[in-house]
């Protein structure tokens, strides 16, 4: 995971029946930028199933998604929500 010296490490998800998804990306790239996160991707394709393997895996220490309704409901914890 991540040392106590370096910024957490941050993936954007948006799912993928989720269009428009600029308005999306732009919250969640203005709220990973405000929290100092370094941004390892956005990811618009892949199942959440494959995102909470990056967070077990601990490529990721954060998930940042757009809305609250973005959430799948067997979530991991440590997912914040960007909406305005």
């Amino acid at each position: 995971m991540v040392s106590s010296l370096s910024r957490p490490v941050a993936a954007i998800w948006i799912p993928s029946h989720v269009h428009p998804i600029a308005p999306h990306l732009m919250a969640c790239l203005d709220h990973a930028r405000r929290c100092r996160y370094d941004l390892l991707g956005i990811i618009t394709t892949a199942p959440w199933d494959e995102v909470r393997q990056m967070m077990i895996d601990g490529k990721v220490d954060v998930v940042v998604v757009a809305e609250r309704e973005h959430l799948p409901p067997d979530r991991t914890p440590r997912i914040e929500v960007a909406s305005r």
